[in-house]
Order: C-alpha cells, then structure tokens, then sequence
C-alpha cells in the first residue's frame, strides 16, 4: 500500500508540474497578449491623438474658409453696388447724349435759320444799296455816277 501511496503521490506531483506548467504557459501567454494589448492602447493613444490634431486644424481651416467665404460675399455685395452705380451713370450719360444731340438740330436747325434770314437780309440791303446808287425813280437827282 505504501507503494500504491507512493505513486499515487508521484502521479499527484506529476499532474501538479504538468498542471504548473500549463499554468505558467497560459500566464506567459496572457503576459505577452497583455504587452501586445499595451503597445496596441498606446498606439490607439497616439492615433487618437493624431485625430484630434487633424480635427483641430480642419476646423481652423474650415475657419479660414468661412472667414474667406464672408470677405468673397461682402466683395461681390461692394461690386453690385458699384455696377448698380456704373449702370446708373451709363443710363444718366445716355440721357445726356440724346438730350445733346436734341440740342444740337435745334441749335442746326435755328443756325439755319439765322443764316437763311442773314442772307435774305443780305440779298434786301444789296437792293436797298443798288436801289440808293441808281437813285429816285430811275432818275439819279443830280448826282453823278
């Protein structure tokens, strides 16, 4: 029996190693996926990290364009008004012109005018002048050519 008690104890100290080995296997392995888990957070970290630096600059970029979008809206405001102003003024310049040449056939047309009375009165003084040089009646009363 003693015998009998005696492997029984060695197969008991047997499983024991065997049981401790396995252990100590599934504790290295575990310590090794551990380690790996570790290194695997940290490079999340880093990642995460990476993230919010690129969200941070996209929002300042998105800023910036936001600011450019609002200098574009206000140029273009300024430009229509200052195209509304130039049409203005080409349609008051129009006006000006149709208004010039209006003033111009009258001032042609009395132009002519006056010069059509200039050379009526012209022709009736060359008359008058004749008339003086023949004398009274066709008679020259005295007076010699």
């Amino acid at each position: 029996m003693a015998r009998l008690e005696n492997e029984m104890k060695e197969e008991d100290e047997r499983r024991f190693l065997e049981i401790e080995a396995i252990l100590a296997s599934v504790a290295a392995s575990h310590a090794a996926a551990a380690e790996r888990a570790n290194r695997a957070d940290a490079r999340m970290d880093r990642a995460a990290a990476r993230m919010d630096r690129m969200d941070a600059h996209a929002n300042r970029a998105e800023a910036r364009m936001d600011r450019a979008d609002a200098r574009s809206q206000q140029l273009e405001v300024r430009f229509e008004k200052r195209m509304r102003g130039f049409e203005k003024l080409i349609k008051i310049g129009m006006k000006e012109i149709l208004e010039l040449r209006r003033l111009q056939r009258e001032t042609d047309h009395k132009l002519n005018a006056l010069i059509d009375s200039q050379q009526r009165t012209e022709a009736t003084l060359r008359a008058f002048m004749e008339g003086l040089r023949r004398g009274r009646n066709g008679h020259n009363g005295g007076r010699a050519r």
